[in-house]
């Protein structure tokens, strides 16, 4: 859930994105201006009835999942790896229902980024066991506070502002013009946020008083991780959580689903450990439960099983043009 912006918004790295980005002319660049069209539609699009937008979201999903065969491809390939009791129907129809959720997860960022407290609160949200964070608020604790990566990520933040104070990570996008929307709109509800550059201030926060909104359930890679079984398979699981937990800080994980009648919010606090393997394991099945409570609504379509241990083949077909475009922007950046 995480981004960083660059030059352009004259914030210098190792700043708090606490302090909204000042608009620049540079975001006026011809090349943003389809950002800028869809983010105004979009914008426009917000003031429908909230059942129309979620309706027009599914359409919205129908069309993704036409156009993107490689991200349908790795969707697929993870719920296969994840649910191998389902049949190759039954993973198709997931795959096409997760993207209509990705779909409608794209008004529900316009959702939290634009709709006043009053909105949100109609939306009929059941927060189940919030007194942990209540109470950690109280005494003045901070904690890491784990959340998914879910299709209506952003709004879950903003349910979770709603009444309590939380402060997030964000990892840098290549698109300013969104940058500068999503830190300007966050910034209303989410206080303090920081970058992916700075994890020692997020830690040492979090040793201070800041609940910290935190996602470990995507691969960062064998430098920070530990291959740690996720639906039974081994996957590089983030080491962070184990070592703040050891150190004596409070770990929790939140569970934000949408469902027919509101979005409900669980809090769950994980027991602490002393062993590493033990505390990731039992956060992996934490992640297990709460996905598999609603699938369609996690973000399958990222390579959580990317990295794998030394002689193991990769379960993703290569992905040229991604790949290409990545290698483009390093090259630019260095």
């Amino acid at each position: 859930m995480f981004w960083r912006t660059g030059q352009e918004m004259s914030i210098d790295k190792g700043q708090k994105y606490s302090v909204n980005p000042s608009f620049k002319i540079t975001l006026l660049h011809p090349k943003y201006l389809f950002t800028w069209l869809g983010f105004g539609i979009l914008f426009m699009l917000s003031f429908l009835p909230l059942n129309l937008q979620l309706n027009i979201g599914k359409l919205l999903g129908i069309f993704l999942h036409l156009v993107s065969p490689d991200r349908r491809k790795i969707a697929e390939t993870n719920l296969k790896l994840c649910f191998p009791e389902k049949s190759n129907e039954e993973i198709r129809d997931l795959v096409l229902n997760n993207f209509k959720n990705i779909g409608i997860g794209t008004f529900e960022i316009a959702l939290a980024w634009w709709s006043s407290d009053r909105k949100i609160r109609n939306l009929n949200i059941t927060f189940k066991n919030k007194e942990l964070f209540e109470k950690a608020e109280r005494e003045g604790k901070g904690m890491l506070v784990l959340a998914r990566h879910s299709t209506h990520i952003e709004l879950d933040a903003r349910l979770l502002c709603l009444d309590l104070n939380f402060g997030g990570m964000f990892k840098e996008q290549t698109n300013q013009v969104f940058n500068y929307l999503m830190i300007r709109s966050r910034n209303k509800y989410a206080q303090p946020v920081f970058t992916n550059h700075e994890g020692k201030i997020a830690i040492n926060s979090v040793r201070d008083d800041v609940k910290l909104i935190y996602a470990s359930d995507q691969d960062y890679g064998k430098e920070v991780s530990e291959f740690i079984p996720f639906y039974k398979i081994k996957a590089a699981t983030v080491s962070l959580p184990a070592h703040l937990s050891k150190s004596g800080i409070k770990v929790a994980l939140v569970d934000i689903r949408r469902e027919r009648n509101g979005y409900v919010l669980e809090a769950f606090e994980l027991p602490p450990c002393d062993n590493e393997y033990k505390f990731l394991l039992q956060m992996n099945q934490y992640y297990e439960k709460i996905i598999s409570k609603a699938p369609e609504q996690f973000l399958w379509m990222h390579r959580r099983f990317k990295t794998r241990p030394s002689g193991e083949k990769s379960f993703y077909s290569k992905w040229k043009k991604r790949d290409r475009r990545r290698k483009k922007i390093r090259n630019k950046r260095n």
